[in-house]
């Protein structure tokens, strides 16, 4: 019975695609390359003021747009929110595309941003392993606290049977 209301509440939830496209003319037109990464590391946590104050644009015909999705996109166990996933485009399409499936809107966002689009991905995959450790070093981690857990209650054990020993 719980399968069943998590499987219903899982589909319930799920993002439908209704439209797949923005119906917006698409150009590289529709961004400004030369404002990918705002000048900044590219892992560098995203600050909108920083981002703005460096953009000679103005930023209500031109919104920061992160080209992989914060939500219903690849990855959604990294952080997006970063310099190196974000870059200038023109606001309504901005607003269109991210009413898209990923599916549709990255289609789109490959047509208008060209390399910049597998740059972005690239960035975020790179990003998403600097800040969390593989799977490797939990395992040695893990392993490690194991043995000195171990070494612990047996130096502990020792310690007690030889204060029995002595009473």
């Amino acid at each position: 019975m719980i399968l069943i209301l998590l499987f219903t509440i899982t589909l319930a939830s799920r993002k439908e695609c209704k439209a797949t496209s923005t119906g917006i003319p698409l150009s590289p037109s529709l961004a400004r390359p030369e404002t990918f990464g705002g000048g900044q590391s590219p892992c560098m946590k995203l600050d909108s003021r920083v981002f703005k104050e460096a953009s000679p644009y103005d930023t209500k015909v031109l919104n920061i747009e992160h080209i992989v999705e914060l939500q219903n996109s690849e990855m959604d166990e990294c952080d997006k929110d970063i310099f190196g996933n974000v870059i200038l485009a023109d606001a309504k399409w901005n607003r269109a595309v991210g009413n898209l499936c990923w599916k549709y809107g990255s289609v789109e966002k490959q047509q208008v941003y060209g390399p910049i689009f597998q740059r972005a991905i690239d960035n975020v995959r790179a990003c998403c392993i600097k800040e969390s450790p593989n799977d490797v070093s939990l395992t040695v981690i893990a392993i490690v606290l194991i043995i000195a857990t171990a070494l612990f209650v047996s130096a502990l054990f020792v310690s007690l049977s030889q204060a029995d020993c002595l009473t």
